[in-house]
């Protein structure tokens, strides 16, 4: 294996690998393969109908990992759209996907050399070029033992130089990897493995290549696994499911968390959600069913649910389960293939006796109920979070996408511009968001900001979700409903303040507005939609980092507060300019106080749509300087002619010193000039433009 860097992984020994994500991506796109974005830290991409958003547009490809994306890892859709499967050799987990590779091959041949990638966890991806006739989709892999899995049409798989959730990267097969090796179609003893058909060996059972990987001893491979299952039991598939698959190992080993045990149930954390977030699941021991009240799981799973009373959640047998997960749903296919299982596979998994008839189980045990333990989060250290909302310049966030945010400041700030910016750009990569408007709700006035963005008709209708309370209180279990059939991922509040109001909320009284915001904004975090509240801010002193009111405000936050400050009021016609301050960020990336950015809007004359760049902290003295500037030029225009101890006290308050280096940096750009009339002074004047000449 090759030695990897993370931060700029060269991978082959060609020489003409690509280097960084970016580059990565782009070859990828130009191979046609269809690519999107991975969450840090998981295995997952963060957007919704990713199946769809998937691309292989070079164009969208350099804009998300250029900007929003920059620091995600890299998937690959499979499928016809990117032209290839993939055979997953799964060892994570325990899992013996080499030991079943190593049977497989021995039995029914070698696979031809294909592009090949060695996964974070040991494991192998095998890449097959797309054979239209025989359309693989994700998750056939019923008849190829345990650990082999299929990604096909509906899949994706992590490529290099995304990095594992346990911190080892994806690296392709140096002497396989896509700069070396053209795709091989696969055999077709492996096609007749996969679509459940009577697959022969092969003559040529040579020693193939990845026999050489761990997993099992010679001997095994002599002896063979298969052993005779005692005599048939009269159980129908179903019931033989139910009897031998455990609860939380099928939900182990498809990336499901425990997240806390209580009332003897067991709580459960969906895969790719870090468990201290909350759950997404409940199971009711011991034998189900499993209810599942969050979106964000595999659809098939939500389908093959049936809705649990109120409609709060679908609740699923293990049967159901195994069905929507292994087979598209297929209570049939399910059955044929449990109906093979009894037959020629080792035999019952293990699980746990029930207790004897008449005997009561075992009450829980309360120690385990009231403290949490802490091994997982001491051995494996939660890595930075970084937000991924708001983007600078720079590409670094400056609120949290699944987190509480609060934007705060005077009347007339641009809070709602700030706001909307981060709304537009979240939809320009896919997200869907709502806005719900209570400050002087005008669909006119929201939707001409959004065009002046540069949104687009289709874009604007298809994934901003406009909701107008109409000054009744927040119906939040309503809207989180809805949201979620919508996929709606983040909800801004505008404003809190007069949502509040409209529910007789005091915002002043800290025992008022914790439970509001238990139920409302933070219901909305809980069900995994991020939110951010829009809400007046104070104006005195070091209190101005604080919205106005209760304290439990501030303390609600979950990722970050900013402080929204004008310093040139934007219009759908006129430039404007906007600071920002980190009032509060739960995870440590930016100073309490700190200036983060300047928002800057300016007019397109060829479009007419605002440009907007929220620029880096670096960049915010010199704004300020060029700010000051503009107003020097402006008072020597109302004033010309004055000397230039009479302009002074016309200039906003300042250091001496910063009036007399803006009128020197007014005077080196040659927008005014001075005058130098010896004891007399000096006095200043415009510089008026020149008149066209014709000719």
């Amino acid at each position: 294996m090759t030695s990897f860097d993370v931060g700029a992984i060269r991978l082959g020994s060609d020489g003409d690998s690509p280097v960084g994500r970016l580059d990565h991506a782009v070859d990828y796109g130009q191979r046609g393969w269809r690519a999107i974005p991975i969450t840090p830290g998981r295995k997952y991409p963060p957007l919704k109908e990713w199946q769809h958003l998937a691309t292989s547009d070079l164009d969208t490809i350099t804009k998300w990992w250029t900007g929003l994306y920059k620091d995600y890892g890299i998937g690959i859709a499979t499928g016809s759209g990117s032209g290839f499967w993939v055979l997953d050799v799964d060892v994570g987990e325990g899992k013996q996907g080499f030991f079943s590779f190593r049977e497989m091959v021995h039995q029914y041949g070698k696979l031809p050399p294909t592009i090949t990638a060695h996964t974070g966890s040991g494991g192998l991806h095998l890449l097959f070029k797309w054979d239209p006739e025989r359309p693989v989709t994700n998750g056939m892999a019923t008849q190829l033992g345990p650990g082999l899995d299929i990604r096909g049409q509906g899949g994706q798989i992590v490529v290099a130089p995304s990095i594992h959730p346990n911190g080892e990267p994806y690296a392709w097969d140096e002497a396989r990897s896509p700069w070396n090796q053209e795709l091989a179609g696969a055999p077709d003893w492996l096609y007749k493995l996969i679509f459940g058909l009577e697959a022969t060996s092969t003559a040529d059972r040579a020693s193939n290549e990845f026999l050489g990987s761990p997993g099992a001893a010679p001997e095994d491979l002599e002896r063979g696994f298969r052993i005779e299952l005692p005599p048939e039991t009269g159980e129908s598939p179903a019931e033989w499911i139910r009897r031998t698959k455990d609860w939380h190992n099928v939900l182990f080993d498809d990336g499901w968390q425990r997240h806390s045990i209580k009332d003897g149930e067991t709580w459960w954390t969906r895969p790719g959600k870090d468990p201290k977030r909350g759950h997404s699941a409940v199971l009711h021991e011991p034998d189900g069913p499993l209810v599942i009240f969050s979106s964000e799981v595999d659809p098939r799973l939500l389908q093959a649910g049936r809705t649990v009373s109120g409609g709060s959640g679908v609740s699923l047998s293990v049967f159901d389960y195994l069905a929507a997960v292994n087979h598209n749903g297929d209570l049939s296919a399910l059955s044929s293939a449990a109906r093979a299982e009894m037959r020629d596979t080792i035999g019952p998994a293990p699980t746990v006796a029930p207790p004897a008839r008449g005997e009561a189980p075992p009450e829980p045990d309360e120690t385990e109920l009231s403290f949490t333990e802490l091994a997982t989060w001491w051995d494996n250290p939660e890595p930075t979070r970084h937000a991924d909302m708001l983007p600078r310049t720079d590409g670094q966030g400056l609120l949290y996408l699944d987190e509480l945010n609060w934007i705060h400041g005077e009347s007339g700030s641009c809070k709602t511009w700030v706001a909307l910016h981060a709304a537009a750009e979240l939809i320009k990569v896919g997200h869907h968001v709502a806005w719900i408007h209570y400050e002087d709700p005008t669909p006119a006035l929201i939707v001409g900001r959004l065009k002046a963005f540069g949104l687009g008709r289709d874009e604007v209708l298809a994934q901003f979700h406009y909701h107008n309370p109409a000054g009744e209180p927040l119906n939040t279990s309503r809207l989180i409903e809805e949201a979620r059939m919508l996929g709606i991922e983040h909800a801004f509040i505008d404003s809190v303040g007069e949502a509040m109001n409209a529910a007789s909320i005091d915002e002043n009284s800290d025992a008022e507005v914790g439970p509001w915001i238990v139920k409302n904004p933070r219901a909305f975090v809980n069900a995994g939609i991020g939110c951010t509240c829009i809400d007046h801010g104070t104006k005195a002193g070091t209190y101005k980092l604080y919205p106005k009111g209760s304290v439990r405000k501030r303390a609600a936050i979950t990722g970050a507060g900013l402080l929204i400050e004008v310093l040139t009021s934007p219009t759908l016609t006129s430039d404007g300019q906007v600071k920002i301050t980190m009032a509060k960020d739960r995870h440590g990336n930016c100073p309490q106080g700190s200036s983060v950015g300047v928002m800057e809007m300016k007019h397109d004359i060829v479009t007419g749509h605002l440009l907007v760049r929220v620029h880096t902290p670096g960049d915010v003295e010199s704004h300020e300087r060029e700010q000051y500037i503009d107003h020097v030029v402006r008072v020597v225009a109302d004033s010309p002619g004055l000397a230039k101890r009479a302009i002074l006290p016309l200039l906003p308050a300042a250091s001496f010193k910063v009036k007399d280096d803006a009128i020197q940096l007014a005077i080196g750009q040659g927008r005014i000039r001075m005058d130098d009339q010896g004891r007399k002074g000096h006095f200043l004047y415009p510089i008026e433009p020149e008149a066209p000449t014709c000719g």
